[in-house]
């Protein structure tokens, strides 16, 4: 796929874009890939840049928390220990995936979750997991859904962070009342 003159390779199969700017170039690796390929960013056809190597995971969460109310976690709103929260990141794959470039269902069943459940953690206290998958309506974004635990720390910057496959994400912060 081209943006602007601009095409991703991955392991030689084109890459759906999203946006292709002077900086910035975002895309989605293409599904069922063998581990660790190579990308390759091409301008008019022609390489710029260097390849890089994409594992078959990467992990990691964007830094935002979301309530069960649809409201963002912050200090002013912060979750109660027991409380839900929605966690959302990127670099890891379903077990069933939609067609490259397409937003995974947004109604209806099926889910389409994770091939493994990852360990969360906020602050020092293990925190159930009760979905782990791709987001309803959202091209290739992961969604995590906690429970905070009983005994999480109360704190307006407790950091959040997940062990998928063997591989931890970086942490973000929330607020737990």
């Amino acid at each position: 796929m081209r943006l602007g003159g601009v095409e991703v390779r991955v392991g030689g199969r084109a890459a759906p874009l999203f946006y292709a700017g002077p900086n910035q170039v975002n895309f989605q690796t293409p599904g069922r890939l063998p581990r660790n390929q190579l990308v390759r960013l091409l301008e008019a056809g022609e390489e710029r840049g260097l390849g890089l190597l994409v594992p078959h995971n990467a992990p990691a969460l964007f830094p935002v928390a979301i309530h069960q109310n649809g409201s963002r976690n912050s200090p002013s709103n912060a979750v109660a220990r027991n409380g839900a929260l929605t966690l959302y990141g990127t670099g890891v794959r379903p077990a069933i995936s939609p067609p490259d470039g397409e937003a995974a269902p947004a109604s209806g069943r099926p889910l389409l979750p994770t091939p493994a459940i990852p360990y969360a953690w906020v602050g020092h206290a293990r925190a159930p997991v009760l979905y782990s998958g791709l987001a309803p309506g959202l091209v290739g974004v992961w969604q995590v859904n906690i429970i905070v635990p009983a005994d999480a720390p109360v704190f307006s910057t407790v950091p959040v962070r997940l062990l998928y496959d063997g591989i931890e994400t970086n942490s973000i912060p929330v607020a737990v009342r």
